[in-house]
Order: structure tokens, then sequence, then C-alpha cells
């Protein structure tokens, strides 16, 4: 009950129009809107957060980073293989989705160094 009270809050405020009632309407950024990082995106979970990609892109959740090795052709011996080379994933990075990528950078980084599998 606490936290769908802190969404309604967070979303909602009562205000008095000019007749006298009392009116709920959504928040707008006049109206105290906590910062992104701060404001609970959903009743279900509480650390679920909205983002957005440029002007087209929304969601709410989470962001993940995924980190794959970049071998080349020239990297492998000819005498190898057939010369199909995959791209695995190296490494898996969940953030909250209000964490700007380049915050996620070095500790992917150094968890790579930890593990021997750093970039080259």
């Amino acid at each position: 009950m606490g936290l769908l009270r802190q969404v309604l809050v967070q979303t909602y405020i009562v205000r008095t129009d000019a007749r006298g009632r009392q009116v709920i309407r959504k928040r707008d950024a006049d109206d105290g809107v906590p910062p992104g990082q701060l404001r609970l995106a959903s009743p279900y979970d509480r650390d679920a957060r909205w983002a957005a990609k440029g002007d087209d892109l929304f969601w709410m959740g989470y962001k993940i980073h995924l980190t794959e090795a970049c071998t080349t052709l020239a990297d492998v011996d000819a005498d190898a293989g057939t010369g199909v080379i995959p791209n695995l994933i190296t490494d898996v990075r969940t953030t909250d989705a209000t964490v700007p990528d380049v915050k996620a950078t070095v500790p992917i980084q150094r968890k790579l160094a930890e593990h021997g599998v750093q970039p080259a």
C-alpha cells in the first residue's frame, strides 16, 4: 500500500478549482515532480524507472549492457576452420534505466580485466 501511495503522490496532485472543488490532475514539472532516478514508475517494481533514447524510444524498466568479443578474420589462423567466427557475449550488466550508458563503461571494463578478457 505504501508503494502504491508513493506512486500516486508522485504522479497526481489535488488542487482546488475556481468553484472551490478539489480536483485531481496529473503533475507536471511546475508541480514538483521528483527527478527520474527517484520517481517511482510502477507500483509492481520499485526499482523500475522511465528512460528515453532520442525522441522516439521510451520504456519503463532497466538497461542491459552487453559486451561481446570482436574478433576479425585477420585475427584468426586461416587453417583453423571455416572462417566463420561467432561473437561471444563476454559480459552482461543491468543498470537502472536512468543510468547514462557512459557510466556503465568503467565497471564493465574493470570486470572484463578481472576475467582476463579486456579489449585489445
